[in-house]
């Protein structure tokens, strides 16, 4: 965890390259780590292609699930960047109602619809 909040640190910093550098060491240190995966997709989800946070979406809430340790915070996170990606391919739909959740769930992290490393702490 020690690595996914450094990187968090960096992108906040706007240090984004370094902050993906921890977030793959978390990864490299604990594959299993959802939140390196949550911490990758926001990151992935304000690039130029936000549709590539998907398969890190995927990968963060199925290990959430499997390790019982999802909450109200990270259904919130996962439906909110799910729903930035969809945006970006034009599913605006799905989006609207994936940001509308996580709107409902995380008013405070989610209410300008983007969610930003300090608010993923």
């Amino acid at each position: 965890m020690r690595l996914v909040l450094e990187g968090l640190e960096a992108d906040a910093a706007g240090a984004s390259d370094a902050a993906a550098r921890q977030y793959q060491r978390a990864l490299q240190v604990d594959p299993a780590n959802p939140y390196a995966y949550l911490a990758l997709a926001r990151q992935r989800s304000q690039s130029d292609r936000p549709e590539r946070a998907v398969p890190y979406l995927e990968k963060a809430s199925a290990l959430l699930g499997s390790q019982r340790a999802q909450s109200p915070s990270a259904d919130a996170h996962l439906a909110g960047l799910r729903g930035v990606a969809l945006a970006a391919t034009g599913r605006t739909d799905e989006a609207d109602a994936l940001l509308a959740r996580a709107r409902a769930l995380a008013p405070d992290a989610w209410d300008d619809g983007k969610l930003d490393a300090d608010e993923l702490r």
